[in-house]
């Protein structure tokens, strides 16, 4: 009589155990890559709406401002809580410089002066008294491995 042992293969061997957390490692890691960057995405959306709506807000002051009282306006620091923290001066904040000018930067009226604050706008040679407003806003934002620099402008002409 000879007595044979089946055996049974159960479990995992160590090389298959490394293999699949490998695998789960890759999975999960690509997983948390497109997660980081969504997150990022969308300070960058939230950076970009603010910014137009101040800008938009700044023109709206300038069209209610009277006509002779509007000027180029010095650079100012501007700081706005965007997140959902609440809490001033983190990395989800939109902070930067916001800066009114009045000026002709591409010679509207065609007499080569770009730095005029009133033009010609249709080269008559009657001065239609309108200004031209440029208004920027530039801000930093946090990237990968640094700061990475934006900045978003409005034009428009205000006449009399």
């Amino acid at each position: 009589m000879s007595i044979s042992f089946k055996r049974y293969k159960s479990g995992l061997t160590l090389v298959e155990a490394l293999v699949s957390m490998l695998i789960l490692g890759i999975t999960v890691g690509a997983m948390l890559g497109v997660l980081m960057i969504g997150e990022v995405s969308a300070v960058k959306a939230k950076h970009n709406i603010e910014a137009m709506n101040l800008l938009r807000q700044k023109m709206e002051e300038l069209k209610n401002t009277s006509y002779d009282d509007i000027k180029t306006v010095s650079a100012q620091n501007i700081s706005i809580d965007i997140g959902q923290d609440l809490v001033r001066e983190t990395s989800d904040d939109l902070w930067g410089v916001i800066l009114v000018e009045v000026r002709d930067k591409n010679d509207i009226d065609g007499d080569s002066d770009t730095t005029e604050a009133e033009i010609d706008i249709n080269a008559g040679g009657i001065n239609d008294s309108c200004k031209p407003i440029y208004i920027t806003i530039s801000w930093t934002y946090p990237s990968w491995g640094g700061h990475s620099n934006v900045s978003e402008e409005l034009v428009t002409l205000i006449c009399k």
